[in-house]
C-alpha cells in the first residue's frame, strides 16, 4: 500500500516496497536482540486518525498528537527504566522459541 505521510513541513512518499524493507530490517534487529537476551526499544506516539481513513493525507502532525514518546521493549513490553535497561530482557521467550 503507497501513502503519503505529511506533517509540519514534512511530506513522505512510503511505498509498499519501503514498507517491506522496513519490515524485514525490524525482524531481523528482533531476532538478534532475542538471541542475545537483549531488549528492543521502541517509541510509541499516538496520533488522532480519522475512521475511515480519507482517501487524502493522513497527518501526522502536532495538531494530530495525542500522546508519546512512550518508550518500552517490544520484547518483554515493560517500560523504559534505567534499571531495566542493564538487566537481560525477560520476554515471554516460549512464544517465539529461536534456536541458538
Amino acid at each position: 500500500m503507497d501513502m503519503e505521510i505529511t506533517g509540519q513541513g514534512i511530506r513522505q512518499r512510503q511505498t509498499a516496497a519501503d514498507t517491506a524493507a522496513r519490515e524485514e530490517r525490524f525482524m531481523e534487529e528482533l531476532r538478534l536482540a532475542r538471541l542475545g537476551d537483549d531488549h528492543l526499544w521502541i517509541a510509541v506516539f499516538g496520533y488522532r486518525v480519522p475512521m475511515p481513513m480519507p482517501a487524502e493525507d493522513v497527518m501526522f502532525d502536532i495538531e494530530n498528537l495525542r500522546t508519546g514518546p512512550i518508550v518500552g521493549c517490544y520484547i518483554c513490553e515493560q517500560p523504559y527504566s534505567d534499571r531495566r535497561a542493564n538487566r537481560a530482557c525477560q520476554g515471554e521467550r516460549w512464544r517465539h522459541p529461536i534456536r541458538k
